[in-house]
């Protein structure tokens, strides 16, 4: 066992065995419409001469062998609590992705417990955190499919983080996915984390699934995975864990409604930028060899936007006619830069032009480039990527109501 001192193996076994842990429930916030989807049960320690912090409890249970019953005192005191929550609200319970395979795991999480304490299986979510990698994804894959068909469902915890790959969404298929904190701070000043969470939206969007940003603390941050179309928000600036079930910090409340506020108008005023996805970006000065790569990683990945660190614009690298030009990673020329490949001038329309003129340039572009996307300039500046079948989409929506 490393760094664990005698000091903190006595406080730990004191706050186990005299269960001085208590939960406190953060806020999940819908940034579509302001309102509380549900809350995240954390825990916390009852003991203010204890020496361990509660990410220190967690890992000296996990060296001592106690992780189990540690998370099951946890638990117990989360759903307990949790029994005066407000109605139609979700419950989310972090449950560690080995622990969950235990069998009284099962025996704790049946439809006679939840009920005595007020909730159903349909208030839960299970929100699957990797400390150690799946040591059986089979039979956790038939574990998940066992409670998604009992009523629960299931979230994919720190997406981003050292376990918490991509891959986990393909064998989890997951109704929420959680992006870890890494991705969500100073997003506002990265085009990297903007570009990599935009991905994330479109995929969830494809897929069905909603995507929370955890860790929000600025009201920059806010905008930012707002404008991005992030669908669910946590964090301490939208409303810091208490043991009270807690409204929405009054700031973060109001800038929330201006913000959906501006969105409603912009779709109501037919501008272009309603369209706006900031999409996948890199710097003119990155080599073709990281693209190639990107490309083969992300199947969905159509189309790079390439932007230097002014925002000016520089061209788009579509990605097929990239890929189609070399059989491998090791026919593309020794260093050549992303440049050399991206097409310098696609159609490019200005934020404030309207829709009816979107679709007369998209639809007059050579037939090839008819379906392609479209890069939106705000001040000359690159402000995102427009699709067709975006934009038919918000036009047919238009239609449906004006009919």
């Amino acid at each position: 066992m490393k760094n664990i001192t005698k000091r903190k193996i006595d406080d730990f076994f004191i706050i186990l065995n005299e269960k001085k842990i208590y939960p406190v429930f953060q806020p999940i916030v819908s940034l579509e419409d302001g309102e509380i989807a549900g809350y995240e049960a954390l825990s916390r320690i009852d003991d203010p001469e204890s020496s361990l912090n509660t990410e220190e409890l967690f890992s000296v249970a996990e060296q001592l062998g106690y992780l189990w019953k540690l998370e099951k005192t946890c638990r117990k005191a989360a759903v307990k609590a949790a029994a005066h929550k407000p109605k139609d609200k979700k419950l989310f319970l972090n449950v560690d992705s080995n622990i969950i395979l235990d069998e009284d795991f099962v025996s704790g999480f049946t439809k006679e417990y939840l009920h005595a304490h007020n909730l159903k299986t349909k208030d839960v979510v299970f929100e699957i955190t990797e400390r150690h990698g799946v040591e059986n994804i089979e039979l956790f894959q038939q574990t998940m499919k066992h409670y998604e068909s009992q009523g629960f469902a299931i979230a994919i915890d720190d997406l981003g983080s050292q376990y918490s790959g991509l891959n986990r969404i393909n064998y989890l298929n997951p109704q929420y996915i959680k992006i870890d904190i890494a991705l969500i701070r100073n997003i506002h000043n990265s085009k990297s984390q903007r570009s990599l969470v935009s991905m994330l939206v479109r995929h969830c969007n494809d897929m069905g699934y909603t995507l929370v940003a955890e860790g929000i603390e600025t009201p920059q941050e806010l905008e930012c995975l707002h404008k991005l179309g992030v669908h669910y928000g946590q964090g301490y600036y939208l409303a810091r864990p208490d043991k009270n079930f807690v409204e929405l910090n009054p700031d973060a409340k109001k800038q929330l409604a201006e913000l959906n506020q501006n969105a409603k108008k912009e779709r109501k005023n037919n501008k272009i930028s309603a369209l706006s996805k900031m999409g996948w970006i890199l710097d003119p000065a990155c080599q073709a060899t990281y693209a190639y790569e990107l490309f083969l990683k992300y199947d969905e990945l159509s189309q790079i936007s390439i932007v230097d660190a002014k925002n000016h614009f520089h061209g788009l690298l579509m990605r097929d006619a990239f890929m189609n030009h070399f059989q491998d990673k090791r026919s593309i020329p020794a260093d050549s830069p992303i440049t050399d490949w991206m097409d310098e001038s696609p159609l490019t329309l200005d934020a404030n032009d309207s829709l009816k003129t979107a679709v007369l340039q998209t639809m007059t572009r050579p037939t090839e480039k008819c379906y392609e996307p479209f890069v939106i300039l705000k001040n000359d500046r690159y402000h995102g990527i427009g699709t067709i079948h975006d934009l038919l989409l918000l036009l047919a929506k238009k239609q449906a109501i004006i009919g």
